[in-house]
């Protein structure tokens, strides 16, 4: 009796390690992206920051099938938040969105993936910073070389530009 109810226990405590590896939030989340990566769409989402929280949440919003989704992100970039291509995220930014069509509250922001908007805004912010150092350079001129930077070395250049005054550490 004793030696049935240890291989009982044992058994009943093996299917509850099973389960729990197979709905561990890790698994789930590769799941998912190997899920979008095969069946994914994208579309444009508009983020919002709020920096009062403590980390800092960015929210960001889509429209999927005619209806709105949410999702929510702590920011664990330092402010002013600076994403891996340097430039910083604000209110407003857009960015793609993959989603699965028929579930899309399964998704994920693409930082990497900036609507053209957004590249356009990049290049604004980052004409208006350099513009701000150097008031007696030519708007025209200053455009052309990001252009050039931009079409180089992608949106990384931008953000150069934008922190130009940074040392690399900063």
């Amino acid at each position: 009796t004793l030696l049935f109810f240890a291989g009982f226990l044992g058994l009943t405590l093996l299917v509850m390690l099973g389960i729990q590896w197979f709905y561990s939030p890790g698994k789930r989340a590769d799941d998912h992206s190997a899920l979008l990566a095969r069946e994914g769409r994208q579309t444009t989402a508009t983020v919002r920051i709020d920096s009062l929280a403590s980390p800092p949440v960015l929210t960001y919003h889509f429209i999927a099938g005619n209806q709105a989704y949410d999702g929510r992100r702590d920011l664990d970039f330092s402010i002013p938040s600076r994403l891996l291509n340097g430039m910083p995220v604000q209110s407003g930014d857009e960015f793609q969105v993959s989603y699965l069509p028929r579930k899309p509250d399964i998704h994920q922001l693409e930082y990497q993936l900036p609507s053209d908007q957004q590249v356009a805004r990049y290049k604004q912010r980052a004409l208006d910073r350099h513009l701000e150092l150097h008031p007696d350079e030519m708007a025209a001129m200053v455009r052309c070389s990001l252009e050039v930077a931009f079409a180089l070395k992608g949106v990384a250049a931008l953000a150069d530009f934008y922190f130009q005054e940074k040392s690399p550490s900063e």
